[in-house]
This record gives C-alpha cells, structure tokens and sequence, in this order.
C-alpha cells in the first residue's frame, strides 16, 4: 500500500488549457470565506495564474513557473487561512508552495519546506533528477510532507525511497520525521494499492 492523500484534507484540481479560454478563470476551491481561482493567461500559456478572491475581490495573484501540467493537489488547513500547492515541475516530479493568509494578505512561505528537503538531501539525493516533494496534510497548524527520490533506474540504490516530515509553518522547523513504515501507520492517512486497483 502507498500513502496516499485523502479527500477531506484537499481537493485535486485541473486548471484546463485551451487557447481560446485564455485569461478566463475557473474556481478551485474555498477556503473559508474566500475563493482560490486558476487559468491560463495571455503571454503565460506555459504557466497558470492562481488568484485569491475574496468577496469578488481579488487579494493576491501568482503564477507557478514550469509546472509541468495543471493537474495540483491543494491541502487546505481546516483553520481556514494556509494552503499548501502540491505540483509537478517535471513528467514525474512534485514541488511545494505554501501560503498563509491574514485578512487581505497572502503570503507566500518559501521556507516551509526547506529544512525538510535539505534534510532529506543530505542522505539520499537522486544526482540525475534531484528530488521530490509532496504536502499530504495539515496538522493542528502543522503540514505533513512526504520527500523522496523518483522511482527511476538514473536513481541508482535510492530511487523510490520515501520518507517524511512534519514541519511548522511558517519557519519549516522539523516537529517530527517518519520513516515510511511510521507514515504507514500515522492515524488519518489514506492509501491506494501499489498496482494501482
């Protein structure tokens, strides 16, 4: 069984591209009171555009550069005012941004992930693709991360290990790191079959 991310914690998200829908917007999600919008925009077809809305307002914008599709898994903090943006920067890979908000203000928390990766790094590190990173849920204010190495032969004796952190936001000081075995048994994590039934 691989650990996998859980309904209720998020929701997956397609930002469809078409050139003739470009600079529409579709609504993703709520968080709380406020509405998390994507699309494509002109003079950025490689990239989709996020906007936060709030009562038709729009409080903040940002684009993520080199996102491989607009396929993204987002953990919304059941507190109301943090996300967590899970997406692909390569066919296989996974990259992390985090965003907390306070009243009109979104601030985007680079630093969230960074003491888990570079941890993570520095003992199993995948020299032809780097590494991946995954958000899989918040945590009473906490998010819980997974790290690995793509599971490919240009990996060497690393690829597919997996292994994870829980981190505070928005410092990224590690709380807590999980092996996979321990993650596999952390309460309130969901799981698919590793063949994919």
């Amino acid at each position: 069984m691989l650990v996998s991310v859980c309904a209720y914690d998020g929701v997956f998200a397609s930002v469809p591209y078409s050139e003739d829908r470009l600079g529409e917007r579709i609504e993703i999600t709520r968080i709380g009171d406020t509405e998390l919008q994507a699309g494509y925009e002109p003079g950025h077809s490689e990239s989709p555009t996020f906007r936060v809305v709030r009562q038709g307002k729009t409080i903040s914008s940002f684009t993520v550069e080199e996102m491989y599709s607009g396929n993204t898994w987002i953990a919304v903090d059941p507190g109301g005012d943090r996300f967590a943006l899970t997406y692909s920067d390569e066919s296989i890979g996974g990259d992390v941004r985090v965003f907390q908000m306070n009243g009109d203000v979104v601030t985007d928390v680079p630093n969230a992930t960074q003491k888990a990766t570079a941890d993570f790094k520095s003992r199993h590190y995948c020299q032809a693709r780097g590494n991946t990173v995954r958000a899989l849920k918040w945590i009473k204010g906490d998010l819980l991360l997974t790290t690995g190495v793509y599971p490919t032969g240009d990996c060497g004796s690393d690829a597919r290990h997996i292994e994870a952190y829980r981190v505070s936001v928005p410092d990224g000081t590690i709380k807590q790191h999980l092996t996979l075995a321990q993650l596999k048994r952390y309460p309130g994590l969901c799981f698919q079959n590793d063949d994919g039934n």
